[in-house]
């Protein structure tokens, strides 16, 4: 049976309690919305009413009410005054968390704590760590028990993250985050690649995903056509060497000329960017006109066999070639990137793009097909 928390605002009332004289001045329509939810939801001076205290934190929730959204996101979890519904719990909660709001924090993280998949599980421990590192007690007493779990399940090396978070080591953090949160953290053979459309982070340039910010070191610049004209960034993923890519590549990247939209490696228009190490010390944020943050999405990694020819976007693996198959010799299969609409992407009519790496050469090779 899995974890619910039967009175969600319960765990989150020690940083979403509120006690306000209505006539101050500083109080917001969403504070007095919050509050009021908050009545509503422990029959305080009200009779009790799950649904109004949810519509209540809806409101204050859409206003930017970081505790509103938290005690939203749990009412979604375990359905009290809504369908129960895991998605717009994870929603709500991630965007007060995002906020530096503690309690969501360490609520995203009871939220993630059995799930079966590592890369939640993963970022659960990450939002665990910054509870605990702002002084949240009950996020302290968690991480304690989990120096005691084994999570070799998911790939997590619990006692490096909790003892660089101790340190107060940052970008010791980061460099974890970027090493084993984007991805599953084993190697796969070949992943299928599921968009979700998603707010784009502050350290977006850091995580493995589509459109928005890619990463930069200190002194490179973006990619141009050879008119001089900024590519679009397409997508990036960290540790690609997991999906049975070349053990070389730290993060592949891919830019493309969306307007022209190119067909093949003979022309311009198109860059396949490969990092062989990466220095999180010296990586920077470049933002051109042409990063579409409203495209941002995140990847989900599906684990597919290597031999599998898929129809979707990929990684690794054999390639499903929509007409005849154009393999260079001495190249290797890096990825196909089929149509995604939540980013904003179509290859002529229905098309595909694959892409080849030489490891010894270092050469790109790159084709569109289309239907």
């Amino acid at each position: 049976m899995r974890k619910c928390l039967t009175t969600p605002i319960e765990t989150t009332s020690r940083a979403t309690e509120r006690s306000f004289s209505t006539n101050d001045k500083n109080i917001t329509d969403a504070d007095k919305k919050f509050d009021m939810g908050y009545r509503y939801y422990y029959g305080e001076g009200v009779e009790q009413d799950y649904t109004k205290a949810a519509l209540l934190f809806m409101d204050a929730a859409e206003q930017g009410h970081a505790a509103a959204q938290c005690n939203l996101g749990m009412c979604y979890y375990c359905g009290k005054g809504t369908e129960q519904d895991d998605e717009q719990a994870v929603y709500w909660i991630r965007k007060a968390a995002r906020q530096g709001d503690v309690e969501a924090m360490f609520c995203l993280a009871t939220v993630f704590e059995e799930t079966p998949e590592a890369q939640k599980a993963r970022e659960g421990l990450l939002w665990l760590i910054l509870a605990a590192k702002q002084g949240d007690s009950e996020a302290k007493k968690l991480l304690n028990e989990i120096r005691r779990i084994d999570y070799a399940l998911v790939g997590l090396k619990a006692e490096e993250l909790i003892t660089l978070a101790e340190q107060g080591e940052i970008k010791g953090l980061a460099n974890y985050g970027v090493r084993y949160f984007p991805n599953v953290g084993r190697s796969m053979g070949a992943a299928r690649l599921k968009l979700i459309k998603s707010e784009m982070p502050e350290y977006s340039h850091l995580r493995s995903h589509f459109r928005g910010n890619p990463y930069f070191e200190e002194g490179e610049s973006w990619p141009l056509t050879k008119d001089g004209n900024p590519l679009d960034f397409i997508f990036q993923i960290f540790d690609a060497g997991n999906f049975g890519l070349p053990g070389n590549i730290k993060l592949i990247q891919f830019y493309y000329d969306l307007d022209e939209q190119p067909w093949f490696a003979q022309n311009d228009g198109w860059l396949i960017k490969i990092y062989e190490n990466i220095n999180i010390d010296n990586a920077v944020v470049l933002d051109p006109e042409n990063t579409d943050s409203d495209r941002y999405c995140e990847i989900e990694f599906e684990p597919i066999s290597p031999r599998e020819k898929s129809r979707r976007t990929q990684v690794g693996g054999s390639p499903r070639w929509i007409q005849a198959d154009e393999s260079p010799g001495g190249f290797q299969f890096l990825f196909q990137l089929d149509c995604e609409t939540e980013a904003g992407l179509y290859w002529g009519d229905e098309g595909m793009i694959y892409t080849y790496y030489n490891p010894n050469t270092k050469k790109t090779w790159f084709e569109l097909q289309s239907h």
